[in-house]
């Protein structure tokens, strides 16, 4: 029994010898020269010989070390495609490898380290409810005493729409999320309008993925179906438009590219995370065109544009979004006659803004995963009044 306990452990202790061999074996073989230049070379021995500090000395030996040796990212490339390859498992805390090549983005536990990668969900506290009712009903009763209304718009994480492809040991955490409680709450508790875009993203998944097998956002067949989802709320509320359905684009099956971002955090967005990632065009091209930002100072954290459509069905709106808008971009841009697309990193409600566009309706996207660690800053509200 200790013999095979001994070799059960033996591609472990391969792999990181391996590992620590690989920078000697480089700088014996040469396997990655930092520089083939004359110049370059006497470059770096004229620095390996400067001794005006001790520190100054330590900062260039690591510089000229991270030449001459493998780079981090490599090493960083290599630990994680043996711990990929050998035990199955992923060598970064906030990606997990789920079934058949499927990449998810974990949460973050409160204690780090009390279940590797592995997260644990907490659930909100009444408390934490109550606040994110009274802040959520904050930006509707502000918005409401400047004539625009108000839609909140919680975006499902792709482990909410895609468990089956969770790790087996990982989907009874996921079977209820913040998520759920959270919408039972405001549509109990308030009158908030909320448009759940779960149904129709699940309903669409039977069809063809919505979201990209190693990026933690949906891909452009998902946009286009929450886009539709966005539309026919404004033509429930405004006038019955037509709306984009799939038989509008073409759609093409592009070369496997690089992996999306859960696969670039493994450093294996190029080898054994690469994506085949289906394109959509529309029949007839898109109208909407830049437009001028309204005249308010941003600050470094948001990220700001604007569009304009003078055929569009709908008038102008503000859309306060996070990763998840970027897709939506291109479709909601011919639905409405101006948007103003606000991200906003530390998602604050941009009160001059709305403001200065004086929008029919402000919509609000925030992703399921901002709901274990956001509290909204509504300090603009608050200051000038509700």
């Amino acid at each position: 029994m200790k013999t095979e306990a001994r070799f059960s452990k033996l591609p472990a202790v391969i792999a990181f010898i391996f590992i620590i061999a690989v920078p000697l074996a480089n700088n014996i073989l040469h396997i990655r020269p930092g520089s083939s230049r004359p110049g370059e070379r006497k470059k770096v021995r004229a620095e390996n010989h400067v001794t005006d500090s001790l520190s100054s000395f330590f900062r260039k030996l690591g510089h000229n070390f991270e030449k001459s040796f493998f780079s981090r990212l490599t090493l960083n490339r290599i630990n994680n495609s043996l711990k990929y390859r050998i035990f199955g498992v992923s060598g970064v805390a906030k990606v997990i490898i789920g079934r058949q090549g499927w990449l998810f983005q974990a949460r973050v536990n409160e204690v780090p380290g009390t279940a590797g990668y592995f997260p644990s969900i907490k659930p909100f506290s009444p408390e934490e409810l109550d606040q994110w009712g009274k802040s959520l009903q904050e930006r509707q009763h502000w918005l409401k005493n400047k004539g625009s209304e108000y839609l909140f718009i919680p975006v499902p994480d792709k482990s909410s729409i895609y468990p089956e492809y969770l790790p087996e040991n990982l989907r009874a955490f996921y079977r209820r999320s913040r998520l759920d409680q959270l919408i039972k709450f405001l549509k109990t508790n308030t009158d908030i309008p909320i448009l759940d875009v779960r149904p129709a993203l699940l309903e669409a998944k039977t069809r063809f993925p919505v979201y990209a097998k190693t990026d933690s956002h949906w891909n452009e067949l998902g946009a286009c179906i929450v886009s539709g989802e966005i539309h026919k709320y404004f033509s429930e509320r405004f006038a019955n438009a037509k709306r984009f359905t799939l038989s509008d684009f073409r759609m093409k099956m592009g070369r496997k590219r690089s992996g999306g971002n859960l696969a670039v955090m493994l450093a294996l967005e190029n080898s054994l995370f690469r994506e085949e990632r289906i394109k959509i065009s529309p029949n007839v091209p898109f109208r909407a065109v830049k437009a001028e930002l309204p005249p308010v100072r941003f600050s470094s954290t948001v990220a700001a544009e604007a569009s304009g459509n003078q055929s569009a069905p709908f008038a102008n709106i503000v859309f306060f979004h996070d990763s998840f808008g970027r897709q939506l971009k291109p479709f909601l841009s011919e639905y409405f006659s101006r948007i103003v697309y606000i991200r906003d990193w530390g998602f604050r409600f941009k009160t001059e803004v709305i403001e200065k566009e004086r929008p029919i309706i402000v919509l609000d996207e925030i992703a399921e995963h901002f709901l274990y660690n956001l509290k909204l800053a509504n300090d603009r509200i608050t200051k000038n009044g509700i």
